[in-house]
Formats: C-alpha cells, sequence, structure tokens
C-alpha cells in the first residue's frame, strides 16, 4: 500500500485466481486533491496511468510507475457497481 501525499489515495494491489486482479484505490483523504475532484472513489481499479495500460505489469512496475509521475497525473480507472467482483473488491477493501 502506498500513500501518496499530493492525491491522498491509498492504494493496494490485489491479485485473484479466480475473479480480478489489480491495482485499487483504498482511501482518499478528506481534503485532499482526489477528494475535492470527486471524480474517484474507494474500490476504483486503477487500469492506466498518463495513457499507459498496467495490464501485465508486476507490482513493483506497477508501484514504480505510480511513483514517477509528474505533478500532473491521468488515471483510467473501472469501477464495479454490483455483482461477484463488486462484491469481492467490497470484502478486500473492508465494505466500503
Amino acid at each position: 500500500m502506498r500513500e501518496n501525499d499530493t492525491t491522498g489515495m491509498k492504494i493496494f494491489f490485489h491479485r485473484f485466481l479466480d475473479a480480478i486482479a489489480g491495482i485499487f484505490i483504498r482511501d482518499i483523504a478528506k481534503g485532499s486533491v482526489s477528494a475535492r475532484d470527486g471524480r474517484l472513489a474507494i474500490g476504483d481499479q486503477i487500469i492506466e496511468v498518463n495513457d499507459q495500460s498496467l495490464n501485465g505489469f508486476s507490482n513493483v512496475q506497477a508501484l514504480y510507475l505510480l511513483q514517477n509521475t509528474s505533478s500532473s497525473v491521468r488515471l483510467k480507472v473501472r469501477r464495479y457497481t454490483d455483482g461477484a467482483k463488486y462484491e469481492k473488491i467490497k470484502e478486500m477493501i473492508g465494505n466500503f
């Protein structure tokens, strides 16, 4: 997990053999850039960073990419709102 002081996000990596793998937003600090912007949500899966797909990236590679972004970061996220994957993500995060 990494907390980014600039964005105010906490992320975590998870790999499921049968459901879903990826990098997910675990928390968004109140008053942070991400909270003020309002577009990101707890449970969102980060799938691209600055137009670079994270598909096939190891946890180390994805973390390196996130840590070495400029002051302006463009994220593409996937949001599950129901179904088995949504329930699994809620369980991972602690029922957000």
